[in-house]
């Protein structure tokens, strides 16, 4: 019988090996080479190691390319991320000086709404007046004692739906004022609606007017405080929000930092 390899023998089952018989098993086992064929596997996974080796030291080494152009990459990363904050903070301050002419009032009646109503002497019946915008912004500048106010006006957000109750959705007026100096006088009369006993006790003046991607930053950051505070592992850590640096620390660790994203 022709010897059969090792590898072949392995492929058969137990009730074909136990048919061979014991001279061509001895012979199979020794014309084997498992020694020879293991040596090849261990020299060729030996060139592997070596070639991984020569790869990890072409890396690492601050002399390789790769290594200098990751340190070109890196350098060129840093330099924009520095002139893109630069930007951002030339942005808010162009933002913030364009804001100082606009006032925003809030809870004014829409334009589904009135907002005086008044009573007839003559019989127990009131009367809803209508005004436009114009008339109802007239109205709000002679209860904060400050006349003559020009400027410009427009609703913030869509249009009202229909359907919905007087006091679900009452769009923020942006009013724009011609003359800036005119703002101080507004902010410093602002309560005067508020302290009224009538409609304008509900209308409020914003100090600031902000923009959305700032609005939402300070509350991604106050939430997270919140949240890292809530969490057990934080027990007995400071975590608190400098408003004054923009950043979040863990004790004397800064953990956040601000970064509005202006869309």
């Amino acid at each position: 019988m022709t010897t059969i390899p090792l590898t072949e023998l392995r492929k058969l089952q137990r009730h074909q090996l136990v048919k061979i018989n014991k001279d061509d098993l001895t012979d199979t086992i020794l014309s084997s080479n498992e020694e020879g064929e293991l040596t090849k596997i261990n020299e060729r996974l030996g060139e592997v190691m070596n070639e991984m080796q020569r790869l990890k030291d072409m890396i690492t080494s601050p002399d390789s390319p790769i290594s200098k152009n990751y340190i070109e990459v890196k350098s060129r990363v840093d330099m924009q991320e520095e002139i893109i904050s630069k930007q951002q903070q030339f942005l808010e301050v162009l933002d913030r000086r364009e804001r100082k002419v606009n006032v925003v009032i809030l809870s004014v009646a829409d334009e589904h709404e009135a907002l005086d109503v008044l009573k007839l002497s003559m019989a127990p019946l009131y009367v809803t007046c209508r005004w436009a915008d114009e008339d109802k912004i007239r109205k709000i500048w002679s209860k904060t004692g400050v006349d003559s106010v020009a400027g410009t006006h427009s609703r913030l957000g869509g249009n009202a739906r229909s359907g919905e109750t007087r006091t679900s959705r009452r769009r923020p007026i942006l009013f724009t004022l011609a003359d800036k100096s005119q703002r101080t006088c507004i902010l410093d009369n602002a309560n005067h609606p508020k302290s009224s006993q009538d409609n304008y006790s509900r209308i409020y003046i914003k100090k600031k007017d902000v923009p959305p991607s700032v609005r939402r930053e300070w509350r991604r950051l106050r939430d997270a405080e919140a949240t890292k505070k809530a969490r057990p592992e934080n027990a007995g850590c400071i975590i608190r929000l400098d408003t004054q640096e923009r950043n979040r620390y863990k004790d004397d660790a800064v953990i956040d930092s601000w970064n509005p994203q202006f869309l």
